[in-house]
């Protein structure tokens, strides 16, 4: 008696090997889809924008087809809708995981942190009118910067005064005008040897005629300036010290030119 030859029946996972390496059908043979959204990803370097690109064009040839099967089914060779769902439609669907599997992982963009880097704020360098207008910014209502005459060794620096209230009142606010005045010029340049410092005011002679007058006058040389202890210096008493100081040192004083009441 003829043995009756036995077919071995293969794994699933064999047979889909031999169709992805030789392209032949399956017939009615069914296919897990879980290998093929899970198995096959792992198998096949499929991860690539290519290869997403293509399973989508065959994810839409095959949802053609699905629709035209379901119209028709004849035209596919299969006799009921349910033969054309279950074939076509599982070629479908997996396509559709095959799309997912295949696209490359998109790494969200790492912010990169902008450090402003601010610009170092460089000092407003002041010209030395505007040093000297500054000194009397917060007495505006007294006294006013008119001009600044500079020679090789004589500064000659000019206020004029608006008003004051006493003689006092005068020479104190003066006093320390002058004093910051004599620290930035004899400061900012060691050539200049003398400073001369001139209030003018307005004046009404006898005649009742109004003129432009030089009311006091500040004198310092270096040498006096450089003897002061400026920190601990009264400036508001400058008046007083330079007269003293005149008896002694020539380019130091200061004059009332007019009578100040």
């Amino acid at each position: 008696m003829a043995k009756r030859p036995v077919t071995i029946k293969k794994p699933i996972m064999w047979d889909l090997s031999l169709l992805a390496i030789s392209g032949n059908g399956y017939g009615d043979r069914k296919v897990s889809l879980t290998w093929w959204a899970f198995c096959l990803p792992r198998r096949l370097p499929i991860q690539s924008k290519n290869m997403a690109n293509f399973f989508g064009f065959a994810f839409f040839l095959s949802l053609l087809v699905l629709l035209v099967g379901l119209l028709k089914p004849t035209l596919l060779k299969l006799e009921t809708r349910k033969a054309v769902w279950w074939r076509v439609g599982s070629v479908t669907l997996v396509l559709f995981i095959l799309i997912g599997v295949a696209s490359p992982k998109v790494e969200p963009e790492q912010k990169t942190e902008q450090k402003v880097v601010k610009a170092a704020e460089q000092p407003t360098v002041l010209t030395l009118d505007q040093k000297l207008q500054n000194f009397v910014k917060g007495k505006s209502s007294y006294f006013t910067f008119t001009k600044n005459e500079q020679g090789d060794e004589l500064v000659t620096v000019t206020y004029n005064i608006v008003s004051f209230y006493t003689r006092d009142y005068l020479l104190h606010q003066s006093g320390e005008i002058s004093s910051n005045v004599f620290q930035e010029i004899f400061t900012a340049n060691p050539k200049i040897t003398n400073v001369v410092i001139n209030y003018t005011a307005t004046t009404t002679d006898k005649y009742g005629n109004d003129s432009l007058t030089t009311a006091l006058a500040y004198f310092m040389n270096r040498a006096t300036f450089s003897k002061i202890n400026w920190e601990n210096f009264s400036k508001r008493d400058l008046c007083a010290f330079a007269k003293t100081e005149s008896k002694d040192s020539l380019g130091t004083n200061c004059v009332e030119r007019v009578k100040i009441n």
